[in-house]
């Protein structure tokens, strides 16, 4: 998995998952938030060319920058995407996390896909307004 999205689809909540599968090619994955079923997949037509073997060569899995971002903020995440070309870093890949804090605020999180620590993005401290 290197994406997935809560998102709003014909009034109910799914996750949405981008999986780069043993095949080689990227595959679309809708599932059920509450039973964890998967309502539908098919391999996507999208020509998003990152790197595909960058899920394979981090050290952090998904879960694992799930489970440290709650840590840091506790709520509940509505995205997480795996960065592998970040400039302001040089390049290191990172879990770009966001989460609903308990306290109703949004908080865009950075989880080190190497060592797992999290910082705050501050990327995008002025593009919204938003007081993370």
């Amino acid at each position: 998995v290197t994406e997935a999205e809560l998102d709003d689809e014909d009034g109910g909540l799914v996750w949405e998952l981008d999986v780069y599968g043993s095949d080689g090619a990227r595959h679309d994955v809708t599932v059920d938030p509450g039973n964890g079923k998967v309502l539908g997949k098919h391999v996507s037509d999208d020509d998003d060319d990152r790197d595909r073997h960058a899920p394979r060569s981090v050290r952090v899995s998904p879960d694992a920058a799930v489970d440290a971002a709650l840590k840091a903020y506790p709520g509940t995440v509505t995205s997480i995407d795996l960065d592998d070309h970040d400039g302001r870093s040089g390049g290191a890949a990172h879990w770009e996390v966001d989460v609903r804090g308990k306290d109703g605020k949004k908080h865009e999180l950075n989880v080190d896909a190497s060592t797992g620590k999290v910082t705050v993005d501050r990327s995008d401290d002025d593009r919204d307004g938003d007081d993370d």
